[in-house]
């Protein structure tokens, strides 16, 4: 027998999903102020950024698993699926999601929400709003932990180990472009 079978199922497991997400996001937020639970690795000593983790071992963790839910929780306000009857709540709501993800530093989960942003859009408005939305987001960006990232010069550890991977894989692509 499966578990969601009506609706109203899917519903109540939409809104405990979303609950979640939330209770993690607070959780981190919180953490970001008081550095509750945060290892000193992630307080931003020295050059790189404070990162929250939440209930997480690091930060990308914590944006995998932020960035895909709420993409997908803003499609589905966009959509106007009404899990959470109250809209005013909801985009709240969504806002600590952007709020925590922001402060993972994941550039990566950045760009996949910016990526997924754009989709929803194009799908569901004009060009116009298209061009609404970057500038909104740009503005946003504008006043957002990135002007910290620009200031390092992507100088901090998480950094320096994706340049290294990306420098070891260009040489072995160089060296056999076929087996790479």
């Amino acid at each position: 027998m499966l578990p969601i079978q009506t609706e109203s199922d899917l519903k109540i497991t939409l809104r405990w999903l979303f609950a979640g997400a939330v209770a993690v996001s607070l959780l981190g937020i919180v953490q970001y102020f008081t550095l509750l639970h945060l290892p000193p690795r992630f307080w931003g000593s020295g050059l790189e950024p404070e990162r929250i983790i939440s209930v997480y071992e690091h930060p990308n963790e914590l944006a995998l698993y932020l960035a895909p839910l709420l993409i997908f929780f803003t499609t589905l306000f966009v959509n106007k699926v009404a899990i959470i009857k109250n809209r005013i709540w909801f985009v709240i709501a969504l806002l600590i999601l952007s709020v925590a993800l922001l402060l993972t530093f994941s550039r990566g989960a950045w760009l996949g929400v910016a990526a997924g942003g754009l989709v929803v859009l194009l799908r569901r408005h004009s060009w116009k709003a298209l061009g609404l939305g970057l500038a909104c987001g740009a503005i946003l960006l504008l006043f957002t932990p990135v002007r910290a990232l620009r200031e390092t010069e992507f100088s901090d550890p998480s950094s320096a180990v994706h340049l290294d991977l990306m420098r070891i894989g260009v040489r072995e692509i160089i060296k056999s472009p076929w087996v790479g």
